[in-house]
This record gives C-alpha cells, sequence and structure tokens, in this order.
C-alpha cells in the first residue's frame, strides 16, 4: 500500500502545474501522483511536464468539462480513487504552493485530530472565510492547530472512508444553479452537505500549509475578483 495517492486538477496552467510539481519532487516518499486535466488545450505541453516527472501519472478527461461539468470531472478522479489503495489521500489544485514540511505537517495535524467521525482536514485557509460558516451554516469551532468547520473546499487530505460515504460519486449539479455565473462549481458544497448530513466531521487547518496568490481564477475569474482568494 502506497502512503500516498495525490490527485491534482488542472486546467490549462502548465506553469503552476510544473511548479507544483517540482515542489511534490522534493518530498522523497512513499507517493503516486495523478494529473487530472480538464481537456487543456495545451494538451502537448501539460502532458510533457506530467512526463518529467517519473511517478506522476496524466489522465485527461474525454471533453472541457468547466465549471458547469465539474461534477462530472470528480466523479473520473473518484473512479480511479476506487481502484488505489493508500492511507491517505490528498487533493490539490493545480495553483497552489507548498509550505515547508508540507507532509509533516499534513499528516501529524490529520493523526491528532481525536475524532471517530474525522472525515478529512482542508488544507487551505482561505483568509476571507476563516472563522465563518459555509454551506453548512455551522459556526467554526476553534480547536487548537485546526478548526472544525463542516465543510470542503476541495484542497485536502482524507482517508479511503471519505470516497465510500459518498459512494464513490458526485450527484449531478442542476445547469440552473449556473444562472448566477459567478457562483462555484457546486462540488464542494455538495460533498460538504451531504458528508455534514450523514454525521462526518470535517476540519481546515489554521495556518494554511499551501500558499495561493491573488492571481486569476480559471473558474471564477469575476468573483475572484470581487472576493479574492488568499492563503498562506
Amino acid at each position: 500500500m502506497i502512503d500516498y495517492y495525490i490527485c491534482i486538477t488542472t486546467y490549462n496552467r502548465p506553469n503552476y502545474l510544473n511548479s507544483l510539481l517540482a515542489d511534490l519532487s522534493k518530498y522523497d516518499i512513499n507517493k503516486r501522483i495523478m494529473v487530472f486535466d480538464d481537456f487543456s488545450p495545451q494538451f502537448d505541453v501539460i502532458h510533457d511536464i506530467v512526463g518529467n516527472y517519473k511517478w506522476a501519472e496524466y489522465y485527461r478527461a474525454p471533453k472541457h468539462y468547466g465549471k458547469e461539468g465539474y461534477w462530472k470531472m470528480f466523479n473520473e478522479i473518484f473512479n480511479v480513487c476506487k481502484s488505489i489503495k493508500a492511507k491517505k489521500y490528498i487533493f490539490l489544485p493545480d495553483d497552489v504552493i507548498l509550505k515547508d514540511n508540507f507532509f509533516e505537517k499534513a499528516i501529524n495535524i490529520y493523526n491528532n485530530i481525536e475524532d471517530s467521525n474525522k472525515i478529512c482536514l482542508s488544507l487551505l485557509m482561505d483568509e476571507t472565510r476563516r472563522g465563518k460558516t459555509c454551506w453548512t451554516n455551522y459556526k467554526p469551532i476553534d480547536k487548537g492547530d485546526i478548526y472544525k468547520t463542516q465543510w470542503n473546499d476541495l484542497c485536502f487530505m482524507c482517508e479511503y472512508g471519505f470516497f465510500e460515504m459518498l459512494n464513490f460519486s458526485i450527484n449531478p449539479i442542476s445547469s440552473s444553479r449556473f444562472i448566477d455565473r459567478n457562483i462555484s462549481s457546486g462540488v464542494g458544497r455538495q460533498i460538504s452537505i451531504r458528508l455534514n448530513n450523514l454525521g462526518c466531521n470535517m476540519y481546515h487547518v489554521k495556518e494554511s500549509l499551501v500558499i495561493h496568490d491573488n492571481h486569476e481564477s480559471q473558474m471564477n475569474p469575476n468573483e475572484r475578483n470581487i472576493n479574492k482568494l488568499i492563503s498562506g
């Protein structure tokens, strides 16, 4: 069994992806990495970047799902994870930078959460949402190095039970959701609500283990111009 199975979601940002893979290459750990590409136009560039790292694998979606079809992308990711046995699974967007000792800190924080119902630990702390409710209307509770938040932001660590609780599937998200063009994909929202309703507990690190700077978003450019996603 591998220690870490790392899922990286990417779309048409080869420079960010290469930087993240270079970050990961610094860690001599028992890992496998799959880059899930949402049908980037720069296919050849991204494919070649992934090929530079012998421990990384490449998966290209059959079409560009974009924001409205992001739930389909996650279903494909979950389907791959179903056949992978790992101690921990880590989900990372392509545009984050790992802080020093990322794995050591993440695993220590996760393992020190004394809660038999814990289901995931989000690794990015968005300063605009620190201490605020999100999706489940649960008021975050300060628990030392972490907050119990009851929501998931799609940059997280989990175990195999996470997928089992979700039946390895994201339910279809109606296109009517996207009448508001600035709204998010709905994937994190659905995961959070479903797991919360099942009595699972979700946590966030208090100090972000990844850096996300103020750059243009591929999925929500207008929203991110208004509400910045900054951590680190």
